[in-house]
């Protein structure tokens, strides 16, 4: 039995079979990932800014937010979308994504105002988009 053998053998008895499953693997694990993995994702942000929702019970009207075209060499992986301030998706706004493409990424909200009373408040919310490309 030569050494290397022994203490594979040694690891194994001592209970650390994961620690030598792990080195030989490592050993392998650069030639099996393909070049396109090894380059990062790239992410795209932006923000509406502040908008204000309808007066009263009145629904504002849409606003638009979204990304121009994908990096060169990358397609659209995941988009998100939320609103912070007073609103969010659902609650008192509706969002919806009108486009995904690698030419562009759009969404459109818009917000309602203040139902629990006849005052002529609004509320003020911003959008936010994040868009995560992968490569191609």
């Amino acid at each position: 039995m030569n050494s290397l053998s022994r203490i594979r053998l040694r690891l194994i008895f001592l209970g650390l079979p994961i620690l030598l499953f792990g080195v030989h693997l490592n050993s392998q694990e650069q030639r099996l990932v393909p070049p396109s993995q090894s380059v990062a994702p790239a992410i795209v942000t932006a923000d509406s800014g502040l908008k204000s929702s309808g007066i009263g019970k009145n629904w504002s009207d849409w606003y638009t937010l979204g990304t121009g075209k994908a990096p060169q060499g990358y397609t659209v992986w995941k988009t998100e979308f939320w609103l912070t301030g007073d609103r969010s998706c659902g609650d008192s706004a509706e969002c919806r994504e009108v486009e995904r493409s690698d030419q562009r990424v759009l969404w459109e909200f818009r917000l309602q105002g203040n139902e629990r009373d006849d005052s002529a408040k609004v509320a003020i919310s911003e959008a936010h988009i994040r868009v995560t490309y992968r490569p191609r």
